[in-house]
């Protein structure tokens, strides 16, 4: 049964019944809203009032406005009561989300999650009875307040996905205070930090006082080890030794306050931090504040190696945080019309080949209603040679398969964008509203899944998500940091692009040499250095001549 909301005109705003999203405006000139979505407290989404989603669309850039939780300023789009629109390079307003339509919560019953869906202003291209436009959110569990990102979208369907606290079952270090945790530059590139946010702890800043400096990104650090000596509501936190003991005295240096990133310029950005306290020893009657600049690791048309925070400055307890880390640099879609994907500019390389069956082969994926036969990059049922996701409906013994997405000319599209790997399957038999059906598995990396299964997670006109834990899916991020005592020490400078370090021979070494890799393996190239080959390809170090693994 559906529910619609009703609109009650005054102070309050909205009010929606039952477990559809609910608003409540407590008065005119200062608002405290919750929102929630059945058991899920979109609250914190809520603060933020507009989240933007800019990308591009047929190689067209095109800019999302999303207020899940409410309806957007007026002037954003072209009438009101809209919780999601879209614009492009013209400026002309799409409405593809009305807030006034239903907004009911469709639990995800194997992962965990839900879906709200909502419908927009007339579609021109669509024909017969689906006449509007269709915005369809997954929302599922994540690290952090997250950002909504474009999955996959048709003339009049588009599918957002979401990883957000929000949508987690249960969330066991909550945040005190919580900042967004991306921008977009100048030239609409996306910034991502929020795979830098711990749920616990917090980083170890290298500094040169007689202190631990720890900071977390965009949320308080959770008091626990190391960090248990830490003020709750901390981002940022000084810990001092008393007179050279074990005992342990820790200080708030900044929580986090309502501010955005700022953008400084194309590789730096900062995260301002401030805590209004003027009693804290060191501080000098100044409120104490941390200022953390993040910088891309550019090398020439290519990202370079993260580095630790580094604290710049301390003075009067104003402190200066610089932190080279990848997740500075802006985060582009890179797609491939094969199961393979790489990047030397990103370091990504992926293949989904050992995720593959032979032709007709496949993971079986059941469901109520139909059983769904899946393949990675080739045919996943014989009735359907072209089909990468066939569906079968069950119980009905005379049912015939359907092609739920086609992985062969160039109708299939393995994409990854803002950390999410996802293989997409166009281009199957149509449904009776007449729009093809497709396909979207998104894969996740887990290290002991080995090769894994999907998951089929939800269905919304005419179009089927899959999630498909796998290691394959994985891809390296190295850092190269040695802690010793309090001293934190950055060996990612000693890293060798294209080549290895070659020892020096000493006496007491035969003829031979000794070549080894900082932070990476050896490089088996003949061309670099003679004999490399015969090393073990799981090697550091090696010695050539007797070709002993160090």
């Amino acid at each position: 049964m559906a529910f619609r909301p009703e609109v009650v005109h005054g102070n309050c705003s909205l009010i929606l019944f039952l477990f559809i999203i609910i608003c409540l405006t407590i008065n005119e000139t200062h608002s405290t809203t919750q929102c929630m979505a059945g058991k899920y407290d979109l609250t914190p989404i809520s603060a933020w009032d507009i989240w933007h989603l800019k990308t591009k669309i047929s190689d067209k850039p095109v800019h999302f406005s999303i207020n899940p939780c409410g309806s957007l300023p007026n002037g954003i789009c072209s009438s009101e009561h809209v919780s999601i629109c879209m614009s492009d390079d013209t400026n002309t307003a799409t409405v593809i989300g009305n807030f006034s339509e239903t907004l009911e919560p469709k639990t995800f019953e194997h992962k965990g999650g839900f879906r709200l869906d909502f419908q927009g202003g007339i579609c021109p291209s669509a024909s017969g009875s689906k006449r509007f436009y269709n915005t369809s959110i997954n929302f599922k569990c994540g690290n952090s307040l997250g950002s909504p990102i474009l999955l996959e979208s048709s003339a009049c369907s588009f599918f957002i996905e979401w990883h957000t606290t929000a949508a987690c079952d249960r969330v066991d270090h909550q945040a005190v205070k919580e900042n967004r945790c991306y921008l977009y530059d100048n030239q609409n590139k996306k910034h991502d930090f929020t795979p830098l946010v711990k749920q616990s702890s917090g980083y170890l800043a290298v500094s040169n006082g007689d202190y631990d400096f720890y900071i977390n990104v965009c949320r308080n650090i959770q008091p626990e080890d190391p960090t248990s000596s830490c003020p709750q509501e901390a981002a940022a936190c000084r810990i001092d030794s008393s007179d050279g003991s074990s005992a342990k005295t820790a200080y708030n240096m900044g929580a986090p306050v309502d501010r955005e990133f700022v953008h400084l310029d194309d590789n730096k950005f900062s995260l301002y931090y401030e805590h209004a306290e003027t009693n804290i020893p060191g501080c000098n009657n100044h409120n104490p504040s941390t200022t953390i600049t993040f910088i891309c690791p550019r090398e020439g048309a290519r990202i370079g190696e993260s580095r630790a925070p580094v604290v710049t400055s301390d003075y009067n307890c104003q402190f200066q945080v610089e932190w080279q880390t990848e997740y500075a640099c802006e985060t582009e879609m890179l797609t491939s019309h094969t199961c393979v994907l790489d990047s030397d500019k990103y370091g990504i390389d992926i293949d989904l080949a050992p995720l593959q069956k032979a032709a007709g082969s496949n993971y079986h994926v059941k469901t109520t209603g139909y059983d769904y036969y899946v393949n990675v990059c080739e045919n996943a049922c014989d009735s359907k040679p072209d089909a990468g996701v066939c569906q079968l409906a069950t119980p009905d013994v005379d049912a015939v398969e359907k092609n739920a997405g086609s992985f062969g000319n160039n109708l299939q599209t393995l994409s990854y964008v803002d950390g999410e790997l996802s293989l997409t399957y166009k281009g199957g038999n149509k449904c009776s509203s007449g729009f093809e059906r497709t396909s979207v598995i998104t894969f996740k990396c887990n290290e002991t899944a080995n090769v894994g299964s999907p998951t089929f997670i939800t269905e919304t006109s005419c179009t089927y998500f899959f999630e498909w834990h796998t290691r394959y899916a994985c891809h390296e991020h190295p850092t190269c940091q040695v802690t010793v005592g309090k001293k934190r020490y950055d060996l990612g400078l000693l890293d060798q692009e294209g080549k290895n370090w070659v020892a020096l021979n000493s006496d007491e070494v035969e003829s031979g040499t000794f070549i080894l890799n900082v932070c990476d393996k050896i490089l088996r190239d003949e061309t670099k250095n003679v004999g490399s080959t015969k090393c073990g390809t799981e090697d550091s170090a090696c010695y050539i001549g007797k070709i002993i693994n160090i």
